[in-house]
């Protein structure tokens, strides 16, 4: 069948079609299987309740430079923003979405809510209300709650198309007359998964009945036209305008595979090209930006203005006014526009509904944005408010077409009993489910994804042992991801202490009472309030088996009174000359020793370093650790590494090419010919190394990592390849460390330096790797979080 545009009065077309024609239905064949049986297997838990969180545009930089050129140069002509300010924004909107519905079930009224940026702002009435928004990561506004627009009521029509543009169309005249729409978003039967897509309901109907079926229309540029394949016929009970509605359903010939894809014009001047996948679909937030591609204008940008406000769409006459649900926004539509897809970075937002576009005139090119005064109105793909929608009209007969990134499996290798197999998603949302099968089981154990795009799956019902998993994500029942695959080792989950106090000075106490339940011979005092002399004196205590207490300074805490008197040692060691610890506190120490009190300082941080590696190791040290001692990461590790071999730690200046003299001295008298340097060459010039590694007989090994957490982890995995016993301490402050290196040396056991959260993955297969049953967190919660406790992987 053939049509002559010429001849035909054309409703509601554009030229933003879906990339489907051609693909053989059996390309999908496969993944269609694997749905129907992963689907509704177990419902899905709750996702962690929605919150906001930053969306920098940096992060963005790379997926908008795949956005095409057109639509590049609208979002700078019409938004006044860079595209990976959009994107950034676009994220920022489908995260308020899930936000504002959080608040909204919680009991606050988010009305007047609006995206500013990335900010999400609320107005509230309430202190409550306002705590509530907070908490969610949104911004409260306090006072008067502000009046509406007043967007509901406006009077619009469908945008009406003369001139041509890709689509379909069906003919309603003998003459080869008929009316022509565009293809709004691709998707599937629900129930057989057959493709259909969606469009502006007004685009059947109006016209009168179709006279044979509908075909999609073959276009090389705007303008002239030729029927293509055919579609089948159409049934006006697939269709709905007015009563607050305007959507209706395509269906597809078995030929071809309805893509999650949206093409487009090239601005509306050129052949079509392939534009952005459809990656979601969301309901939107005022003030979020938006994009609509369209025969005619092709892509505009504006602003989200009000979400469900009732319109009255009328003909050109003004008559047979018909209400609808619709997202007003600022971005230019022209006549021709209608049906076309609307985005919200890479998610459906809706359909090309109508506008205040008068017909003719310079308003229809859109080459800048719409006029005051003048508004476009899309209808919604999903409603905030739970008004009329695309999908609360067909979400139980028809889903879009979504593409979904193959998850990421952030746990990696390890997991414990009574633990979790996690991940991420891209451009995950509330609307995702994850689906982990084990063992090749027949029955998956789902998972919602949160806002930010995370998940967790509880691994209950695994025995002990190495287990296979598939992961796939899935919206609804046809679009479904390829699969994250690999295996896990489930061991016994081991014990989880924290030693804690409310300052550092009671960490160390409480390190020492672990470790010390009766007395000790010796104690070691360093100045809590700089970490150089401590880190040295962690792997002497070890070497001596005794705890390590800090000070202030200028004066001795109760806390470490009461844990001197239970301790009872014979001998202090004071690390570090007066300006660390003072003449007066050195005086009042010999009040809790019962031999003598010895002070070991030097003329500075390195100084002080050599001479506890002579004092702690009188008959010398085959081995010798080398740190760098202006900042604290790499050495925390190797104190209690060098501690388990009994090797002091030398602290030098790592940015030199050469060690010092006295450096040199010390490593002559211990006759140390090992050398273990801690850090990567950022800490530890390649010099020095090389100066050390031509000594005789001297053999030089780096442990080092991108970060100080990949330091710690190389260095306790070259020194504790079993431990019953693990340390992890912060690898942001110093404090809670000290104490914890001279005990975790003297066992010996290993100690992580970790972020203050979670642990990362390497870190929980070595725990599961060197056998330990035991974990021990140091400091408070303000140091290390709950989610350490919990020994939670890192994403």
């Amino acid at each position: 069948m053939r049509y002559s545009s010429s001849a035909m009065v054309i409703i509601a077309a554009s030229s933003v079609v879906i990339a489907s024609i051609g693909i053989p239905a059996s390309a999908a064949s496969a993944r269609t299987v694997t749905a129907a049986v992963i689907a509704r297997a177990h419902p899905a838990p709750a996702a962690p309740p929605a919150r906001m969180v930053p969306h920098p545009a940096a992060l963005y930089e790379r997926a908008a430079a795949a956005l095409p050129a057109s639509l590049q140069a609208s979002i700078g002509r019409d938004l006044h923003i860079t595209p990976a300010a959009y994107l950034a924004a676009a994220s920022a909107a489908e995260n308020a979405s899930d936000v504002l519905a959080r608040l909204r079930t919680s009991g606050v009224a988010t009305d007047s809510a609006r995206l500013d940026g990335t900010t999400l702002r609320v107005p509230v009435a309430t202190e409550r209300a306002a705590s509530a928004v907070a908490a969610a990561g949104a911004t409260p506004e306090l006072g008067p709650m502000p009046a509406s627009p007043g967007y509901a009521g406006l009077t619009g029509r469908p945008l009406a198309d003369l001139r041509g543009g890709q689509g379909w169309g069906y003919t309603t005249g003998a003459d080869g007359s008929g009316w022509r729409c565009s293809v709004g978003f691709n998707g599937h039967d629900e129930t057989t998964g057959a493709g259909r897509f969606v469009t502006a309901g007004h685009c059947y109907g109006l016209g009168g009945p179709a006279l044979g079926d509908a075909f999609l229309l073959s276009q090389a540029a705007p303008g002239a036209a030729a029927a293509g394949d055919d579609l089948g016929p159409l049934s006006t009970s697939d269709f709905r305008y007015g009563n607050n509605f305007d959507e209706g359903l395509v269906s597809l010939s078995p030929g071809t595979n309805p893509l999650p894809a949206v093409t487009t014009w090239n601005g509306g001047a050129g052949a079509p090209s392939t534009g952005i996948t459809v990656t979601g679909y969301t309901g939107g937030v005022v003030g979020a930006p938006i994009c609509k591609s369209g025969s005619m204008s092709g892509w505009t940008c504006g602003h989200v203005l009000a979400i469900d406000d009732v319109v009255t769409l009328t003909d050109e006459n003004g008559q047979n006014g018909k209400a609808v649900n619709e997202m007003v926004t600022d971005a230019c539509v022209a006549q021709g526009d209608s049906g076309g897809a609307v985005m919200i970075g890479s998610s459906a937002a809706g359909v090309v509904s109508g506008g205040t576009i008068a017909p003719g005139g310079t308003a229809d090119t859109c080459t800048g944005p719409a006029s005051p005064g003048q508004y476009s109105f899309f209808f919604p793909m999903v409603s905030p408010h739970g008004q009329a929608s695309v999908m609360s009209s067909l979400g139980s007969s028809w889903e879009p077409s979504i593409s979904i990134a193959t998850p990421k499996v952030t746990s990696i290798g390890v997991a414990f009993v009574g633990g979790a197999l996690s991940g991420t998603l891209a451009n995950g949302t509330s609307h995702h489910v994850i689906s982990v099968t084990f063992d090749g089981s027949s029955s998956p154990v789902t998972a919602s994804v949160s806002s930010t795009g995370s998940w967790t799956v509880p691994l209950t019902g695994l025995a002990v042992g190495t287990h296979s998993y598939s992961v796939v994500a899935s919206v609804g029942r046809w679009s479904i991801s390829s699969p994250a695959t690999g295996s896990l080792t489930l061991s016994v989950k081991p014990t989880v202490s924290r030693l804690a106090g409310p300052d550092r000075y009671s960490v160390a106490v409480a390190v020492s009472k672990s470790g010390f339940p009766g007395t000790a011979a010796t104690v070691y005092i360093a100045a809590g309030s700089a970490f150089p002399d401590a880190l040295g004196a962690a792997p002497a205590a070890a070497h001596t088996d005794a705890p390590l207490l800090l000070v202030p300074g200028t004066s001795i805490p109760s806390v470490v009174v009461s844990e001197l008197t239970r301790l009872r040692p014979a001998t202090i060691v004071v690390v570090g000359g007066t300006g660390s610890v003072s003449a007066t506190v050195l005086a009042q120490l010999r009040a809790y020793a019962s031999k003598t009190v010895i002070r070991i300082g030097g003329t500075d941080r390195f100084d002080t370093s050599r001479k506890l590696a002579a004092y702690a190791f009188p008959g010398g040290s085959a081995t010798a650790f080398i740190a760098n001692g202006l900042n604290f990461p790499d050495a925390v590790s190797a104190g209690a590494a060098a501690g388990s071999v009994s090797a002091p730690i030398i602290l030098v200046n790592g940015a030199k090419a050469t060690i010092d003299d006295g450096t040199a001295t010390t490593i002559d008298r211990l006759h140390a010919t090992s050398f273990a340097i801690a850090g990567g060459t950022a800490s530890i010039s390649a010099g020095i190394a090389a100066q050390l590694g031509a000594r005789p007989g001297a053999t030089v090994e780096r442990y080092g990592g991108a970060d100080r957490y990949q330091t710690s982890e190389a260095i306790n995995r070259a020194f504790f390849t079993s431990t019953a016993t693990t340390y992890l301490a912060s690898g942001l402050a110093f404090p809670d460390a000290l104490g914890g290196a001279a005990r975790a040396g003297a066992i010996p056991a290993a100690l992580y330096a970790i972020p203050q959260n979670c642990v990362p993955s390497s870190v929980l297969a070595d725990i599961q790797s060197s056998g330990s049953t035991k974990v021990v967190v140091l400091g408070g919660t303000g140091a290390l979080g709950t989610g350490v406790d919990t020994l939670t992987p890192c994403p």
